[in-house]
């Protein structure tokens, strides 16, 4: 079984997280950990779309191949949130690796971080940006409140600043 959605969003005002679009997504037969992916308004430059693929498409497809690339790093996670950005032409991954929680759904996780700059394990001193800060505490607020983690995955939660549109 494969689930996807995207969803386009926007920020409602100037101080709220400045991301575009997210992806859920999760496929039963796969070796990699199910995801949801925020795509900030920088990645548009770096994440080219094409004519024959949006924005959305570019993110996933570059994920998914450097996910399985990385598989060493990911596999033992139960989820992944990741956020793409562009750093000018870069492409830019946050992967925050969640663990420890598939046995009991509402234990506190593990969580670890991996930068991805093209594809390559990087070594940043920033380990990510405001706007994916408080998507994170949102999320982890909102799984919380899940049964386990198909439901997590699938029903995405309402971020306060940011409207699906």
């Amino acid at each position: 079984m494969k689930f996807e959605r995207v969803e386009r969003i926007k920020k409602v005002n100037g101080l709220d997280p400045n991301f575009m679009s997210r992806i859920s997504y999760l496929e039963s037969n796969s070796e990699l950990p199910p995801f949801r992916a925020y795509i900030h308004s920088s990645a548009a430059p770096a994440f080219s779309p094409t004519a024959h693929t949006n924005l959305e498409e570019q993110v996933r497809e570059n994920l998914l191949l450097h996910l399985g690339k990385n598989f060493n790093l990911v596999k033992d996670f139960d989820f992944l949130i990741t956020a793409a950005w562009g750093d000018n032409k870069d492409k830019m991954l946050d992967i925050f690796g969640y663990s420890g929680i598939k046995e009991n759904w509402l234990n506190n996780p593990g969580i670890s971080f991996y930068v991805l700059r093209n594809g390559v394990l990087s070594q940043e001193k920033e380990i990510t940006c405001g706007d994916t800060l408080i998507v994170l505490g949102e999320e982890e607020r909102y799984r919380r409140t899940t049964l386990d983690l198909t439901s997590y995955i699938e029903n995405p939660p309402k971020i306060e600043g940011l409207d699906v549109i």
